[in-house]
């Protein structure tokens, strides 16, 4: 038996705790991830994509010494918006951004704001796409954000809260085969929203008490072993545009009253 976080505000020292474990969590489950990358093309790299989002996010905080929970997400959130790395990596950076956004006149969040900022995300996000597609990251966050959003009118312990969060996004994420086809001909879950998950899941670890894996010089834990062989294997994933896999370009577009829609 662990012993949970028992609190019911969080500011910007443990919410920077929080995404360093969801950063280490995300990086051990890597593979897992880019195994499961059937969709929009099955180029191996979501879980690669997500990581490298994460972590180049969290290397413009890394040293920051704040306190003020929405002094810090701002910081944060500029970070991943310069690093969004192919479409479930700029899809989170939306997801951060939209968090940040809902968060950055206050000193600490209760669970009501962190349902209105997490909510705020999820807006951001499905914002951020041309055509939304549902089975992906974006319907994991959405679910999991009314999950949130109903939980919290009765809890205020940010621990609660968080658990009904992940169980909320692992459900979502058990369906997604069931909204996209190509999910369930590869016998696959959305790499995407398995992605949020596992984030969620190492910010829950520390939350319980629990290690994440740090890096090499982490001493071991007794979590299950990455899958070794394609579970897609065999299935047809053939590109589903005439000439093939293109390039992704992204732009990073800076000013002042921009007319963003």
């Amino acid at each position: 038996m662990v012993a949970e976080l028992e609190t019911t505000v969080c500011d910007g020292h443990s919410l920077k705790w929080f995404v360093a474990a969801g950063l280490f969590w995300l990086k051990y489950k890597e593979e897992d991830i880019n195994q499961l990358n059937v969709f929009p093309v099955p180029d191996g790299d979501t879980g690669t994509n997500m990581w490298m989002t994460l972590k180049r996010a969290y290397d413009t905080v890394v040293h920051l010494d704040e306190p003020h929970v929405g002094a810090f997400s701002t910081k944060f959130a500029n970070g991943a918006l310069r690093s969004g790395q192919g479409n479930s990596g700029v899809i989170l950076s939306q997801l951060i951004s939209g968090f940040a956004e809902s968060l950055k006149d206050q000193a600490v969040f209760d669970v009501r704001s962190l349902a209105k900022a997490y909510r705020h995300g999820v807006e951001a996000a499905y914002q951020a796409v041309l055509n939304p597609v549902e089975g992906t990251i974006l319907t994991v966050a959405r679910e999991s954000a009314e999950a949130l959003e109903q939980t919290v009118k009765t809890n205020n312990n940010l621990a609660e809260a968080f658990n009904t969060l992940l169980d909320a996004a692992k459900q979502s994420l058990a369906r997604t085969p069931d909204l996209l086809p190509i999910l369930k001909k590869a016998g696959v879950v959305d790499s995407g929203g398995q992605g949020l998950v596992f984030m969620l899941e190492g910010m829950h670890r520390v939350m319980r008490g629990e290690p994440v894996q740090m890096g090499h010089q982490a001493e071991a834990i007794a979590v299950e072993s990455p899958s070794s062989t394609q579970p897609f294997a065999g299935a047809d994933l053939s590109a589903d545009d005439e000439d093939g896999y293109g390039f992704d370009v992204q732009f990073s577009i800076h000013g002042n009253q921009l007319d963003v829609a």
